[in-house]
């Protein structure tokens, strides 16, 4: 299962869909595709927060969430920064330091197509299956697209 405690970090605007709907890769992008990137440590997670800044009144999604965490605008907080703690199954990952080749093997592309939609298959294995998740590794080094706080991504939320 290989399943570990993960935080992801969003914008105010989408907190409310998540906590309703779940975490859906579908709506995700980066530097690694498109999938859910999750974090084992709070200082990676705070480049994909926004601050929401004071309580907002209206009929938005924004709006909608402040009614529901606070009972008057007095008691927002200002400045909040939002964040999931959540519980992936990273099943059998792929190691990358440089978000295109695997680290056990600098010949194996991570990628089954161009579009970092779907991962590649996993080596050995009949029928094809391909990997589960991608770990990106960090370290403070020219030929490490991250240098610090590893990212973990996932591609099939059904996973």
């Amino acid at each position: 299962i290989n399943e570990k405690v993960l935080l992801h970090g969003t914008k105010p605007e989408v907190v409310l869909a998540i906590a309703q709907n779940g975490l859906n890769e579908r709506f995700s992008d980066g530097h690694f595709g498109s999938g859910l990137y999750l974090a084992e440590d709070a200082s990676k997670i705070d480049q994909y927060c926004t601050p929401d800044p004071e309580f907002a009144s209206g009929s938005d999604s924004l709006a909608e969430l402040h009614r529901s965490l606070y009972k008057s605008t007095d008691e927002h907080p200002g400045k909040v920064f939002y964040c999931f703690v959540v519980r992936a199954m990273l099943g059998f990952p792929v190691y990358t330091k440089d978000g295109e080749t695997n680290c056990s093997n600098g010949d194996e592309r991570i990628w089954a197509t161009d579009f970092k939609r779907e991962l590649a298959a996993i080596p050995g294995v009949s029928p094809p299956i391909p990997y589960h998740s991608l770990v990106v590794e960090a370290k403070e080094d020219p030929s490490y697209k991250l240098k610090r706080h590893r990212e973990f991504i996932t591609f099939s939320g059904d996973r």
